[in-house]
Protein backbone atom coordinates (compact mmCIF):
# COMPACT_ATOMS: atom_id res chain seq x y z
CA UNK A 1 0.00 0.00 0.00
CA UNK A 2 2.87 2.47 0.45
CA UNK A 3 4.34 1.96 -2.69
CA UNK A 4 0.75 3.12 -4.61
CA UNK A 5 1.17 6.85 -4.60
CA UNK A 6 4.43 6.07 -6.07
CA UNK A 7 2.95 4.12 -8.73
CA UNK A 8 0.16 6.28 -8.88
CA UNK A 9 2.31 9.43 -9.73
CA UNK A 10 4.74 7.83 -12.10
CA UNK A 11 1.53 5.93 -14.15
CA UNK A 12 0.14 10.00 -14.24
CA UNK A 13 3.58 10.98 -15.90
CA UNK A 14 3.27 8.15 -18.42
CA UNK A 15 -0.06 9.86 -19.42
CA UNK A 16 1.30 13.29 -19.34
CA UNK A 17 4.38 11.57 -21.70
CA UNK A 18 1.79 10.03 -24.10
CA UNK A 19 -0.21 12.89 -24.59
CA UNK A 20 2.85 15.27 -25.45
CA UNK A 21 4.33 12.58 -27.93
CA UNK A 22 0.23 12.62 -29.50
CA UNK A 23 0.43 16.70 -29.69
CA UNK A 24 3.94 16.84 -31.06
CA UNK A 25 2.66 14.36 -33.61
CA UNK A 26 -0.61 15.41 -34.36
CA UNK A 27 1.58 19.09 -34.92
CA UNK A 28 3.35 17.12 -37.32
CA UNK A 29 0.78 15.83 -39.19
CA UNK A 30 -1.30 18.94 -39.57
CA UNK A 31 1.59 20.73 -41.02
CA UNK A 32 2.52 17.52 -43.23
CA UNK A 33 -1.18 18.03 -44.40
CA UNK A 34 -0.97 21.62 -45.26
CA UNK A 35 2.14 21.14 -47.36
CA UNK A 36 1.44 18.13 -49.27
CA UNK A 37 -0.44 20.31 -51.94
CA UNK A 38 2.50 21.91 -52.21
CA UNK A 39 4.78 18.61 -53.04
CA UNK A 40 6.25 19.68 -55.96
CA UNK A 41 7.05 22.61 -55.62
CA UNK A 42 8.87 21.61 -52.41
CA UNK A 43 10.89 19.45 -54.35
CA UNK A 44 11.56 21.62 -57.14
CA UNK A 45 12.89 23.83 -54.60
CA UNK A 46 14.91 21.69 -52.68
CA UNK A 47 16.23 20.51 -56.34
CA UNK A 48 17.50 24.01 -57.27
CA UNK A 49 20.63 24.15 -56.23
CA UNK A 50 21.66 21.14 -58.02
CA UNK A 51 19.78 22.09 -61.25
CA UNK A 52 21.68 25.03 -61.21
CA UNK A 53 24.72 23.46 -61.31
CA UNK A 54 23.56 20.67 -64.23
CA UNK A 55 23.65 21.74 -67.83
CA UNK A 56 20.75 23.36 -69.48
CA UNK A 57 17.87 20.71 -69.45
CA UNK A 58 19.02 17.98 -67.41
CA UNK A 59 16.87 16.52 -65.21
CA UNK A 60 17.15 14.31 -62.15
CA UNK A 61 16.76 10.49 -62.70
CA UNK A 62 14.01 8.32 -60.74
CA UNK A 63 15.31 4.86 -60.90
CA UNK A 64 12.82 3.37 -58.82
CA UNK A 65 9.23 2.97 -59.60
CA UNK A 66 7.88 4.48 -56.49
CA UNK A 67 10.72 7.18 -56.10
CA UNK A 68 8.66 9.95 -58.08
CA UNK A 69 5.90 9.82 -55.44
CA UNK A 70 8.11 8.44 -52.73
CA UNK A 71 11.05 10.97 -52.69
CA UNK A 72 8.91 14.43 -52.97
CA UNK A 73 6.74 12.61 -49.58
CA UNK A 74 9.62 12.37 -47.76
CA UNK A 75 10.92 15.86 -48.30
CA UNK A 76 7.64 17.30 -47.61
CA UNK A 77 7.51 14.91 -44.09
CA UNK A 78 10.62 16.47 -43.52
CA UNK A 79 10.08 20.03 -44.33
CA UNK A 80 6.35 19.34 -41.70
CA UNK A 81 9.08 18.27 -39.03
CA UNK A 82 11.12 21.52 -39.27
CA UNK A 83 8.52 23.88 -39.24
CA UNK A 84 6.83 22.12 -35.96
CA UNK A 85 10.30 21.57 -34.72
CA UNK A 86 9.55 24.74 -32.26
CA UNK A 87 6.38 23.20 -30.57
CA UNK A 88 7.80 19.79 -30.29
CA UNK A 89 10.46 21.25 -28.42
CA UNK A 90 8.13 22.87 -26.33
CA UNK A 91 6.41 20.03 -25.60
CA UNK A 92 9.61 18.18 -24.78
CA UNK A 93 10.79 20.70 -22.39
CA UNK A 94 7.32 20.91 -20.85
CA UNK A 95 7.70 17.52 -19.57
CA UNK A 96 11.31 17.46 -18.76
CA UNK A 97 11.27 20.72 -17.03
CA UNK A 98 9.63 19.82 -13.78
CA UNK A 99 12.23 16.90 -12.71
CA UNK A 100 14.96 19.76 -13.08
CA UNK A 101 16.77 21.78 -10.73
CA UNK A 102 16.81 25.81 -11.22
CA UNK A 103 20.13 25.37 -12.55
CA UNK A 104 19.71 22.99 -14.64
CA UNK A 105 16.68 24.95 -16.20
CA UNK A 106 18.95 27.79 -16.42
CA UNK A 107 21.86 25.83 -18.19
CA UNK A 108 19.23 23.80 -20.28
CA UNK A 109 17.10 26.96 -21.87
CA UNK A 110 19.94 28.81 -23.87
CA UNK A 111 21.34 25.12 -25.05
CA UNK A 112 18.19 24.37 -26.59
CA UNK A 113 16.91 28.13 -28.16
CA UNK A 114 20.91 28.24 -29.37
CA UNK A 115 20.63 24.83 -31.01
CA UNK A 116 17.52 25.57 -32.39
CA UNK A 117 18.68 28.77 -34.29
CA UNK A 118 21.97 27.30 -35.49
CA UNK A 119 20.34 24.08 -36.35
CA UNK A 120 17.73 26.54 -38.60
CA UNK A 121 20.90 28.86 -40.06
CA UNK A 122 22.86 25.58 -40.36
CA UNK A 123 20.24 24.64 -42.89
CA UNK A 124 20.35 27.89 -44.78
CA UNK A 125 23.55 28.43 -45.20
CA UNK A 126 23.94 24.68 -46.43
CA UNK A 127 21.18 25.21 -48.31
CA UNK A 128 22.50 28.80 -49.92
CA UNK A 129 25.69 28.41 -49.94
CA UNK A 130 27.54 24.91 -49.62
CA UNK A 131 25.48 23.38 -52.01
CA UNK A 132 26.09 26.08 -54.55
CA UNK A 133 29.87 25.60 -54.31
CA UNK A 134 29.88 21.82 -54.00
CA UNK A 135 27.75 21.08 -56.53
CA UNK A 136 29.32 23.47 -59.20
CA UNK A 137 32.47 21.88 -58.65
CA UNK A 138 31.23 18.66 -58.82
CA UNK A 139 29.36 19.26 -62.26
CA UNK A 140 32.84 20.85 -63.65
CA UNK A 141 35.02 17.90 -62.57
CA UNK A 142 32.94 15.35 -64.26
CA UNK A 143 34.74 14.31 -67.66
CA UNK A 144 33.12 15.03 -70.92
CA UNK A 145 32.03 11.24 -71.25
CA UNK A 146 30.29 11.41 -68.15
CA UNK A 147 26.68 12.65 -68.02
CA UNK A 148 25.99 14.21 -64.37
CA UNK A 149 22.20 13.10 -64.20
CA UNK A 150 21.86 12.58 -60.02
CA UNK A 151 19.12 9.67 -58.26
CA UNK A 152 16.50 11.93 -56.47
CA UNK A 153 16.66 9.34 -54.23
CA UNK A 154 20.15 9.45 -53.56
CA UNK A 155 20.36 13.04 -53.74
CA UNK A 156 17.51 13.44 -50.80
CA UNK A 157 19.56 11.32 -48.82
CA UNK A 158 22.54 13.66 -49.75
CA UNK A 159 20.65 16.76 -49.00
CA UNK A 160 19.36 15.37 -45.86
CA UNK A 161 22.76 14.16 -44.35
CA UNK A 162 24.14 17.72 -44.90
CA UNK A 163 21.31 19.67 -43.53
CA UNK A 164 21.96 17.27 -40.08
CA UNK A 165 25.80 17.38 -40.33
CA UNK A 166 26.52 21.12 -41.03
CA UNK A 167 24.02 22.63 -38.11
CA UNK A 168 25.54 19.87 -35.64
CA UNK A 169 28.68 21.10 -36.02
CA UNK A 170 27.54 25.42 -36.03
CA UNK A 171 25.68 23.99 -32.76
CA UNK A 172 29.10 23.06 -31.33
CA UNK A 173 30.85 25.70 -32.26
CA UNK A 174 28.46 28.10 -30.75
CA UNK A 175 27.89 26.49 -27.47
CA UNK A 176 31.71 26.16 -26.80
CA UNK A 177 31.37 30.38 -28.01
CA UNK A 178 28.64 30.34 -24.96
CA UNK A 179 30.71 28.94 -22.45
CA UNK A 180 29.12 25.63 -22.35
CA UNK A 181 31.14 23.01 -22.19
CA UNK A 182 30.88 18.97 -23.21
CA UNK A 183 31.02 18.27 -19.37
CA UNK A 184 27.87 20.74 -19.08
CA UNK A 185 26.04 19.24 -22.15
CA UNK A 186 26.74 16.06 -20.64
CA UNK A 187 24.62 16.89 -17.74
CA UNK A 188 21.66 18.52 -19.05
CA UNK A 189 21.21 15.56 -20.96
CA UNK A 190 21.51 13.05 -18.32
CA UNK A 191 19.30 15.65 -16.47
CA UNK A 192 16.85 14.93 -19.19
CA UNK A 193 16.96 11.42 -19.40
CA UNK A 194 16.31 10.48 -16.03
CA UNK A 195 13.58 13.11 -15.25
CA UNK A 196 11.10 10.67 -14.95
CA UNK A 197 12.61 9.17 -11.87
CA UNK A 198 13.73 12.28 -10.55
CA UNK A 199 9.48 13.42 -10.72
CA UNK A 200 8.70 10.26 -9.07
CA UNK A 201 11.25 10.69 -6.42
CA UNK A 202 12.06 6.94 -5.87
CA UNK A 203 10.14 4.77 -8.49
CA UNK A 204 13.37 3.30 -10.67
CA UNK A 205 12.70 3.78 -14.10
CA UNK A 206 14.88 1.31 -16.66
CA UNK A 207 14.75 2.91 -20.60
CA UNK A 208 15.08 0.10 -23.28
CA UNK A 209 16.47 1.09 -26.72
CA UNK A 210 13.12 0.49 -29.24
Amino acid sequence: MAQQPEESGFLSHLIELRQRLVRAAAAVLIVFMALSPFMRAIFDLLSRPMMAALPQGTRLLATGVIAPFMVPLKITLFAALLLSLPYVLYQVWAFVAPGLYQHEKRLAVPVIVSSVLMFFAGIAYCYFVVFRVVFRFIARFAPESVSVTPDIDAYFSFVLRMFIATPLDDRRQATREAGVTIRDERRVGLAIFITAESSAESTPVTLAPS
